[in-house]
C-alpha cells in the first residue's frame, strides 16, 4: 500500500501554510487550521530548534487566559453572548488540544504533577474551560449558537483526544486516572451540543 503524502487532503491555503510554517502565538492562523492539517504539524512546523526544545514547549505551554470565559451567569442564557464567548474562545481552544494531543505523544519522561519541573499547566486550565463552557452552553438552550470554528476544535478533540487510541494511551503513561476524568467528564456532559 502507498503512504499517501503529508499534504494528502488539505486546501491548497493549507498546505502554503505548512509549507511556510505556523506562527505558534498568533490564533488567528490557528483559526484556519482543520484537522487535517492539525495532524501535519510538529516542533518544526512552528520553526523551534529541534524535538526536544518542540517538547519542552509542548509540556510549558499555559493558555495565559485564552480560554477564559467572560460574562455572568445571566450573561449565559443570551444566545448572541454564548456566540461571542465561544467564537472569541475557539481559536485557543483548538491550539489547547493540539498540544494536549502533542503533550500525549511525547516521551515518558514528563508528566502531570509527578514531575513538577514539567510545569503542565494545560489540563487544568482546559478542564475548567469545559466546566465554564459547558455551564454555559447548558445554561442557554439549544445548540445553534455554537460557531462552526468552535465546532471543528470540539471535534477535533472528541476525534484525537477523547476517541484516538494512541493518544489516550499517551495520555495513560503521562496522568493518573484522575486526572484524566476530570478533564474529560465536562467535555463528554455537553458534547453532544459541540460536536457534529
Amino acid at each position: 500500500m502507498q503512504e499517501q503524502p503529508k499534504t494528502a487532503g488539505l486546501t491548497l491555503e493549507e498546505q502554503v501554510n505548512l509549507t511556510v510554517g505556523i506562527d505558534f502565538d498568533n490564533l488567528e492562523q490557528w483559526s484556519n487550521l482543520s484537522s487535517a492539517s492539525l495532524l501535519q504539524l510538529d516542533w518544526a512546523s512552528f520553526g523551534w530548534s529541534d524535538k526536544e526544545a518542540g517538547n519542552a514547549k509542548f509540556w510549558q505551554f499555559s493558555t495565559c487566559g485564552g480560554l477564559k470565559i467572560g460574562g455572568t451567569k445571566a450573561d449565559w442564557t443570551n444566545s448572541a453572548f454564548v456566540k461571542q464567548e465561544l467564537t472569541k474562545t475557539a481559536a485557543a481552544f483548538k491550539r489547547a488540544a493540539y498540544v494536549l494531543r502533542q503533550q500525549a505523544l511525547t516521551d515518558g519522561r514528563f508528566k502531570y504533577l509527578a514531575d513538577r519541573d514539567s510545569k503542565a499547566f494545560l489540563m487544568p486550565e482546559m478542564q475548567y474551560f469545559f466546566e465554564q463552557a459547558g455551564e454555559m452552553t447548558t445554561a442557554c438552550a439549544g445548540t445553534n449558537f455554537v460557531p462552526e470554528e468552535f465546532v471543528q476544535a470540539a471535534n477535533f478533540f472528541r476525534d484525537e483526544l477523547l476517541n484516538g487510541a494512541r493518544v489516550k494511551r499517551g495520555l495513560r503513561d503521562h496522568t493518573d486516572q484522575v486526572t484524566r476524568d476530570a478533564l474529560f467528564a465536562p467535555f463528554v456532559k455537553v458534547m453532544d451540543k459541540w460536536c457534529r
